[in-house]
């Protein structure tokens, strides 16, 4: 049985470290995985995954088959920040990732992903299901749709709160304002989804020779991408407007597990510009990334019949995210001390294996910008 995880990443001040939340969304089984005998039990925070064949299906297959499926009789239990079960509404998820999503308006940089091989339900978790039809099918629901929609996911519910909380301190003036950007990130190249279809080219990413501080002290330069719009919205009809039609030009494929998966990944940043002590403060900006993970694959469903331009793909995907593992395994360790003079020794974290880990080593490696 195929499960999403959303994982949650913010930065922090020099007192804490990065921290990483993951929860875990069980989405009801497809009916091609039903006969395989899958089991997938919640139990808090824990998910207890059954993999025994069902009952009598050994006494259907051969020899060969039924010492195949005996090697994988196992139960595996893993134990997460928070666990929804297939009962579990987009309302659930949203309540699970809301007080990280507010930490923006305090002025820290937050990422939101969603990670899972296709099929597992990560769209449909970050955009619901009429954002999802702008995307897949070309036909956009109005604005009033996509908000009355029970279903809509993250990325909506994210717009509302970040505008509603803005319009309960006195709207955008001139101490806040509120921009975005939204790409996708396609075999390591990046695409502006602000921009039609027929004109889009690949963006350079550059890394600039100065930046911010993280919380180990050290400097993170900051990166760039040439030309990538970066449009001012002042409401959530304006900002949902620019969603419906970036989210038309995103590149889907069929696949084994899911006739519509996204095979790049989609970034959504919003930059929150906010001036403190008055009109000529400091300015300390922010940043919302809501990002919705290409699905990976296994090699073998396949059985030799992927196509060279599919196989690509995949491979490019499964660097991607096995670049991301990396860098939150590095992240998540704690310092080292040095024996030369016992001072603490942060570890290396290989943001530049990947564009991706690349354009959001401002927020996983706990940067500050003011």
């Amino acid at each position: 049985m195929g499960h999403g995880q959303a994982l949650q990443m913010k930065a922090l001040d020099n007192v804490e470290a990065a921290a990483v939340s993951v929860v875990v969304r069980v989405r009801p089984p497809l009916p091609q995985e039903v006969q395989h005998g899958f089991c997938t039990r919640v139990d808090g925070r824990r998910i207890v995954f059954d993999a025994s064949p069902p009952a009598g299906h050994g006494d259907r297959a051969s020899s060969r088959e039924a010492a195949a499926e005996l090697k994988r009789v196992k139960t595996i239990q893993c134990e997460y920040d928070k666990v929804l079960d297939m009962n579990g509404s987009q309302e659930d998820m949203w309540q699970a990732v809301q007080p990280k999503v507010e930490k923006v308006l305090e002025g820290y940089n937050t990422t939101v992903f969603t990670y899972g091989m296709t099929g597992s339900g990560k769209t449909f978790t970050m955009l619901g299901p009429r954002l999802m039809s702008v995307a897949w099918q070309g036909k956009g629901p109005t604005l009033k749709e996509v908000l009355q929609c029970e279903q809509r996911g993250l990325v909506p519910r994210a717009v509302e709160l970040l505008f509603g909380r803005l319009d309960e301190k006195g709207g955008l003036a001139d101490n806040a304002r509120v921009t975005m950007s939204y790409m996708q990130v396609y075999q390591e190249r990046c695409f502006d989804l602000l921009l039609p279809a027929s004109t889009a080219a690949p963006l350079k990413v550059r890394e600039e020779a100065s930046g911010s501080r993280s919380s180990s002290g050290t400097s993170v330069p900051p990166v760039s991408v040439e030309r990538l719009t970066e449009a001012s919205v002042t409401s959530v009809d304006e900002c949902l407007g620019k969603l419906l039609y970036g989210s038309s030009n995103i590149a889907f494929r069929s696949t084994a597990y899911n006739e519509q998966s996204s095979r790049s990944h989609i970034v959504l940043t919003l930059t929150l510009h906010q001036t403190l002590g008055g009109k000529d403060g400091l300015v300390r900006q922010s940043k919302l990334h809501l990002v919705d993970l290409a699905g990976n694959e296994r090699w073998d469903s396949f059985q030799g019949s992927m196509a060279p331009s599919h196989a690509k793909e995949l491979t490019s995907i499964n660097q991607s995210l096995h670049a991301l593992g990396n860098c939150i395994q590095a992240l998540s360790q704690p310092p080292q001390v040095s024996k030369r003079d016992g001072r603490a020794v942060q570890p290396h974290v290989p943001y530049r294996n990947s564009v991706l880990t690349m354009l959001l080593r401002d927020s996983l490696g706990a940067a500050v910008s003011q």
